[in-house]
C-alpha cells in the first residue's frame, strides 16, 4: 500500500512543524515501543500527550533519523503518521496506528494484531456540532478521494435517519476536476465538509473550495484549527494530543489481549469559528456557542 504525498501535505498544510524529537531510548521495558513518521509537530504533540498519559517512557524512533530497530521483546508497536503505520514491521507486534487520516491496513497487509485511532471524531458528533452552528442545514456535500473515507461516505443513511443532514457524496479522485465537481453542487447544498482525507487536503484544493464556498455564501466545514485559521468557516475535530491520549489509553488492553475493535474514534470534541468566513456565509454563530468554542478567528 503506498502513500502518497498528499499525506505529508496534510499536515504541513495543517500546523507548522515542530522541533526535532531526539531519538532515545528509556529503560528497559521494551514491550512497547513508539514509531514517528518524521519529526514535524502534529507527530511529536501526539506522542508526547501518549507519553504523558502512558505514565512510563518508552523507546521511541523517528524514520526521519533511519530504521527503527524493534527489540523482540515488543508486543506493541505505537505508529505517528502513515509512513510509521506502512513501515514493514516483523510479525507478531500488535500495530496500533493514528494520525494517518488517508492510512486504511486491510487484514494481511501487517501481520500481526491490528488497532486504528481515528484523526477525528466519529460522523455523528461531527455532523451534530455542524448543526448547532448551523440548525438549516440539510444537504451536505462530502468532498472525498481516499478509501479510507468510504466508512464515512457509508454512513449517510444513518446519518439522515439521526440528524436530518443528507450527505451528498462526491468523490473526486482526479484534482483537476474539483472545480467542475463543485459547479455541479451549486444551488443543490447548504454547505460543504471537507473530511479529514489526507489524499483530497491540498492548498490548492483548500483554495479552490473556499474560493467557491465564498464565491456562493455556503459554509466550508474543515478538518483543523489551522484550516479555520485559513479561511475555512468552521471545524470539529479533536487535538494531536488528546489523540496521543487515548492511544495510552488503549496500550494496555492490547497487552492483556482485551482489546474488542480494530477502530477507535476520539470521544472529546472542539470546534473552531471563523468570525469573517461565518458573515460571509450569512451563518449567525449564537453568542453562547462561541463561548464554547476553542478558537475564535475575527
Amino acid at each position: 500500500m503506498n502513500v502518497r504525498p498528499y499525506l505529508r501535505r496534510f499536515f504541513l498544510f495543517a500546523l507548522l512543524a515542530g522541533a526535532v524529537l531526539p531519538v532515545a531510548a528509556f529503560g528497559s521495558d521494551d514491550s512497547v515501543v513508539a514509531v514517528l513518521s518524521s519529526d514535524s509537530g502534529p507527530y511529536r504533540q501526539a506522542f508526547d500527550g501518549f507519553q504523558k498519559a502512558f505514565g512510563r517512557e518508552v523507546h521511541v524512533y523517528s524514520l526521519s533519523e533511519g530504521e527503527p530497530k524493534i527489540p523482540p521483546e515488543t508486543r506493541v508497536i505505537v505508529a505517528f503518521g502513515g509512513k510509521a503505520a506502512l513501515y514493514p514491521y516483523q510479525p507478531g507486534p500488535l500495530l496500533i496506528y493514528c494520525l494517518a487520516p488517508g492510512t486504511k491496513i486491510k487484514a494481511g497487509e501487517h501481520r500481526g494484531g491490528l488497532l486504528k485511532i481515528h484523526t477525528s471524531p466519529n460522523v455523528y458528533m461531527t455532523l451534530s456540532k455542524f448543526k448547532d452552528l448551523q440548525p438549516t442545514l440539510k444537504r451536505l456535500a462530502v468532498i472525498w478521494a481516499g478509501d479510507s473515507i468510504k466508512d464515512y461516505v457509508a454512513q449517510k443513511k444513518d446519518m439522515a435517519d439521526r440528524t436530518g443532514i443528507e450527505m451528498l457524496s462526491d468523490r473526486v479522485l482526479n484534482p483537476d476536476d474539483l472545480p467542475n465537481h463543485l459547479r455541479a453542487l451549486k444551488g443543490k447544498i447548504d454547505a460543504i465538509w471537507l473530511p479529514p482525507d489526507a489524499f483530497i487536503v491540498t492548498p490548492k484544493n483548500f483554495a479552490t473550495i473556499k474560493a467557491f464556498s465564498l464565491a456562493n455564501n455556503i459554509p466550508f466545514y474543515v478538518p483543523s484549527n489551522a484550516l479555520v485559521e485559513q479561511g475555512g468557516t468552521a471545524s470539529a475535530n479533536c487535538s494531536f494530543e488528546e489523540i496521543g491520549e487515548l492511544v495510552a489509553q488503549m496500550v494496555p488492553q492490547a497487552l492483556s489481549g482485551s482489546l474488542t475493535t480494530d477502530n477507535v474514534f476520539p470521544s472529546l470534541l472542539h470546534f473552531s469559528v471563523n468570525l469573517s468566513a461565518a458573515k460571509t456565509d450569512n451563518l449567525k454563530i449564537p453568542p453562547e456557542l462561541l463561548k464554547q468554542a476553542d478558537l475564535v478567528v475575527p
